[in-house]
């Protein structure tokens, strides 16, 4: 007679925490999904602009970041390119001199076409280990997007821009030579900082 009582005791101890788990379940905040429309595509501006890529790379990063409390570790290919916008230079000419201004490169990091070029290893949820949320694709282009800029860093500190700046010299200083008047001794290429 008293292992009945237990048995009943743990048998409704267990439905009324099976019911608590799917009124909660069933009650919780669900974030609905984005109802996505495009609209006509239009054109603003035309405008043409002359870059000079002077390194290209190709990379493998592996992507580890949170938005929100939703973690996602993932593999990414990245191609890219160093490039410098020659609509931005400016010359200087003195009697015997030609001094080149170069702007700033710019980092061009998008993500590779390949197939299997991006692959999320592992995914959860830091604030609901059951039935966790799930990144939504703007989390996740975000989390692309912060490791695209810490890529940047990376190769920066491996010495990209050195190399980039280098080939620059030498693609621009035979260029310069062909337009500039035969009294020019010195070519200075300078690069902005």
């Amino acid at each position: 007679m008293k292992i009945r009582w237990i048995r009943s005791i743990l048998v409704a101890l267990l439905l009324l925490v099976a019911g608590g788990y799917i009124y909660w379940f069933m009650t919780r905040p669900v974030e609905e999904e984005p109802i996505y429309s495009t609209k006509p595509a239009s054109l603003k501006e035309i405008k043409e602009m002359a870059r000079l890529a002077t390194l290209d790379f190709h990379e493998e990063i592996a992507v580890k970041d949170q938005v929100d409390g939703k973690w996602i570790v993932a593999r990414m290919t990245v191609e890219g390119s160093v490039k410098y916008d020659l609509d931005s230079l400016s010359l200087v000419q003195r009697p015997d001199t030609l001094i080149l201004n170069v702007p700033a490169e710019r980092f061009e990091i998008l993500e590779s076409t390949a197939p299997s070029s991006y692959e999320v290893l592992d995914t959860w949820d830091s604030e609901r280990p059951v039935f966790g949320r799930k990144l939504t694709a703007a989390e996740e282009n975000a989390v692309k997007k912060r490791a695209a800029s810490r890529l940047e860093n990376t190769l920066r500190s491996r010495g990209y821009v050195n190399r980039a700046r280098e080939n620059a010299r030498s693609v621009l200083t035979p260029l310069l030579r062909r337009l500039a008047p035969d009294s020019l001794t010195v070519i200075d290429i300078r690069f902005a900082n």
